[in-house]
């Protein structure tokens, strides 16, 4: 049996990661050795900090898993953004400008927020085609509703890891 170098803990026989301080440790039975993806991708995910999304993960991607907090915040700003351009350039320029933004902004967010209604979907166990329902008159209310306040699926599901882990 033999202990990790960096924590000094005792690990289990054939141990490559320490299940205290994930350090990878090395001897002589697994220097020789390949590690498996699977050994990799979770020593990876276990070590390495966590990425932040850029913008183009956060609203252009229909890939991965999307928890509500997240969901919640984006789809706001989505909501709320046109309008406030359009106040703004109300106050600066005319009135029916601002109206023609605010309609041109909107259309323009439709894609973002079709792209987080899927992420979320995938969150859920879904399939990104459950999106169709906001275009539902009066099923689209409900439905924003059930987005925002069912829980995701706990760990990975088959559209990825679980966003909270």
């Amino acid at each position: 049996m033999n202990n990790c170098p960096i924590c000094g803990k005792p690990l289990n026989e054939g141990e490559i990661f320490c299940q205290n301080c994930k350090a990878l440790v090395l001897n002589d039975a697994t220097d020789s050795r390949q590690f498996s993806k699977s050994e990799m991708t979770n020593f990876e995910s276990s070590t390495m900090p966590k990425q932040e999304e850029t913008w183009q993960e956060k609203f252009f991607t229909a890939e991965g898993r999307l928890n509500r907090q997240p969901y919640i915040l984006r789809e706001l700003f989505l909501g709320v953004m046109p309008y406030v351009f359009a106040f703004i350039c109300g106050i600066l320029v005319r009135p029916d400008v601002a109206e023609n933004v605010a309609l041109g902004l909107q259309i323009l967010c439709a894609f973002p927020c079709v792209m987080l209604i899927i992420r979320r979907l995938h969150d859920i166990g879904r399939s990104g085609w459950w999106w169709l329902l906001a275009l539902i008159p009066f099923v689209n209310f409900i439905f924003g509703i059930y987005l925002m306040c069912k829980k995701g699926e706990v760990g990975s599901n088959r559209f990825g890891a679980d966003p909270l882990q």
